[in-house]
């Protein structure tokens, strides 16, 4: 994007409301900034870096933890109109996988049981974590050496929920999250000048972005207890995927272009799917607790996996897809910005149309979890009305009851004698 571009677009930018820059910023996935020219900038910024990606490359997301590593890699093709291939999709216990090649410092002379390594020196723990970062770029996350990748890493939390304390096991993650950036960009900078790590990205994420990109954003503005955004989050991303699993199997299997999927499944990958097309009808607790299924979907080796939970797989799934939909927008964006560019005037219309097509494209792919969301909404809102009369008709039956009690006493005293009354001599 060369500086005419740059002048151009800020020119048709600046035509624009704050209100509506902000919608750009959250469709096309950029940073929102507080003044009108800053997000402009941050809008611009976003489109150089975007610009910069090839025709053809490669997106994986990223879900962090020790014993429950999970990412998934899509090929992007922005010359074609298909979508992104899934060509990997795991998970696994790094230590299960990695400890027994570690080499310790402090070697004992005696048998010693490798699990120590992390718990009995700090020499050895925080080396061994090194080690994690540079084998899984290597081995996993950067292992493509034709075509450029770029990594969006979910952002580690530093304390567990409402924990006053950070706990060992979440630093731990912590300090693998930035170990992975800091092995990234010292390969990045000792590889060669042609080398595609030159191209290649790595960045972290929020989940809570995610979320809002794919949920929370088109949810908010039906008329649902808010709880179900809060409490059921989890198991409606998990729901969202189950959707889109069975979308692109029936596109796989039938040849069916019409069945909308955010993701294909590449010929490798639909030997081993053997997914239960009843599982995802299924409501949201169920779905939640049949994590073996998707092991199964996914031919994920036992050995490897300490505890299957089902939604590091998810978030590492909807983590590289809201990347690849962010890319796709930006893209929708700049041939927005050069129609504008020679219709100055119509830069408000133009630009409003770019969004609300990217809403409706995206709420095509959610289509499913909304209905199905919205049902299970008025089902309980049904059953809270008719708890909420029973409860009232017994209250008031209750208080009549009371009543009728009250006064039946009340008379019943009123006949018994006291001292005070006449005593009437016959």
């Amino acid at each position: 994007m060369n500086i005419n571009h740059v002048n151009g677009y800020t020119r048709v930018l600046g035509k624009c409301t704050t209100d509506l820059l902000n919608r750009v910023a959250i469709t096309c996935g950029f940073q929102v900034q507080k003044k009108k020219n800053e997000r402009i900038q941050s809008i611009i910024t976003g489109l150089t870096l975007s610009s910069s990606l090839p025709d053809k490359f490669q997106v994986v997301g990223v879900d962090i933890g020790l014993k429950n590593f999970a990412f998934c890699k899509l090929e992007v093709d922005r010359t074609s109109s298909k979508p992104p291939i899934i060509t990997q999709w795991k998970k696994f216990d790094l230590h299960k996988v990695y400890l027994n090649s570690y080499e310790p410092i402090l070697k004992s002379p005696i048998e010693y049981d490798r699990d120590t390594i992390l718990e009995d020196n700090l020499m050895d723990s925080t080396r061994y974590l090194s080690y994690l970062s540079r084998r899984v770029l290597t081995d996993h996350l950067f292992n493509d050496p034709n075509i450029p990748t770029f990594a969006v890493v979910e952002h580690q939390r530093t304390r567990s929920n409402i924990m006053p304390a950070t706990l060992p096991n979440v630093l731990r993650n912590c300090l693998l999250e930035n170990m992975l950036y800091s092995s990234f960009y010292t390969m990045q900078s000792m590889s060669p000048k042609n080398s595609i790590l030159k191209n290649s990205f790595i960045t972290p994420v929020y989940s809570n972005s995610m979320a809002h990109f794919w949920i929370h954003r088109y949810l908010s503005e039906l008329n649902i207890d808010k709880k179900i955004l809060t409490k059921d989050v989890k198991s409606l991303r998990i729901k969202l995927a189950y959707n889109w699993i069975n979308r692109a199997i029936e596109c796989n299997l039938r040849k069916n272009s019409l069945t909308l999927s955010p993701f294909r499944f590449n010929s490798d990958t639909t030997k081993i799917i053997n997914l239960d097309q009843d599982l995802a009808k299924k409501t949201f607790k169920q779905v939640h607790y049949k994590p073996k299924k998707l092991q199964k979907i996914l031919n994920l080796d036992d050995d490897i996996i300490t505890n299957f939970k089902m939604d590091d797989l998810i978030d590492s799934l909807l983590h590289a897809l809201a990347c690849v939909k962010r890319f796709e927008n930006q893209k929708r964006l700049v041939e927005t910005l050069e129609l504008c560019m020679n219709d100055i005037d119509s830069s408000k219309r133009l630009i409003l149309e770019f969004i609300e097509s990217s809403k409706k494209d995206q709420l095509e792919l959610m289509r499913d979890l909304m209905e199905e969301t919205t049902q299970a909404a008025m089902k309980r809102s049904k059953n809270a009305t008719s708890v909420s009369t029973t409860t009232t008709t017994t209250t008031t039956n209750n208080t009549t009851t009371s009543s009728s009690s009250s006064s039946s006493s009340s008379t019943l005293d009123a006949m018994k004698p006291t001292s005070k009354m006449v005593s009437v001599q016959v």
